[in-house]
């Protein structure tokens, strides 16, 4: 339990990258599709073969409140095509919302000790001399 509340899905930017996958898509495709991939690789393509990372910003300065999931093995024209295509785009934004919440919950508790009534009545004090 924690005592910061559930993040909302339109409080966080979401942003799509790729990551140069591990392995060869050799086993994954058949010969035809194995061939178009590879000449899109051979032409630069970043989509052609990649892993796919969808990372939460929540106030995303120095990207200390960041959650992540990613998708290996991955051919899309582009990332448009990613999000309107794959099926795995919104499922993939639930994830990284859900690490994040889980990250921002484990800076709650590493910050926990460091709150008492004094320091919070001494911020709430200059807080409502700030407005």
């Amino acid at each position: 339990m924690s005592f910061i509340r559930k993040l909302e899905k339109n409080e966080v930017r979401f942003v799509v990258t790729t990551d140069e996958d591990d392995h060869a898509p050799d086993q994954d495709f058949d010969p035809e599709c194995l061939k178009v991939i590879k000449k899109r690789m051979e032409e630069g393509s970043i989509w052609a073969w990649c892993t796919i990372v969808v990372r939460a910003h929540w106030k995303a300065q120095r990207n200390l409140c960041t959650g992540t999931a990613t998708l290996g093995g991955c051919s899309y024209e582009s990332e448009e095509d990613f999000r309107a295509n794959s099926g795995y785009f919104e499922q993939m934004c639930d994830e990284a919302l859900a690490d994040l919440q889980e990250n921002m919950e484990d800076h709650a508790r590493l910050l926990e000790p460091l709150i008492t009534q004094a320091s919070y009545e001494e911020w709430l004090v200059e807080k409502t001399h700030e407005e």
